[in-house]
């Protein structure tokens, strides 16, 4: 077991993941519940696609070009490598996606915000 990249990957996964939260948190709403669930909207189909349940290889084309873009298929990934060195990407293409997607969603939740609330 490589302890470095498994905690990088849960660490880096669940910054993204709270990220993604604040983002939608962003948008001002009377009813918290419709926030979770726009939340489990995006949420929820990124755990089928991001290879966790089923590889990556096993899926369609179409299904992995879209696994791409899910920061779980790194941050899974990522967690993988730590158990058993096996990785679709090397760990350091997994850090810098996560790092990418947790600057962009925070920097996108800034602007909705100060947008909201002017």
């Amino acid at each position: 077991v490589n302890v470095l990249p498994f905690i990088a990957g849960v660490v880096l996964t669940a910054f993204c993941f709270a990220t993604m939260g604040t983002l939608f948190a962003s948008y001002p709403t009377d009813n918290p519940g419709d926030i979770m669930s726009m939340l489990n909207l995006v949420r929820l189909p990124l755990i089928f696609i991001s290879g966790i349940f089923v590889p990556l290889s096993s899926i369609p084309f179409p299904g992995q070009y879209i696994s791409f873009f899910s920061p779980l298929t790194y941050g899974a990934d990522l967690i993988k490598g730590g158990f058993d060195d096996t990785t679709i990407f090397h760990p350091l293409v997994d850090i810098a996606v996560l790092c990418f997607f947790i600057l962009f969603f925070q920097v996108l939740a800034n602007m909705l915000y100060k947008k909201f609330n002017e």
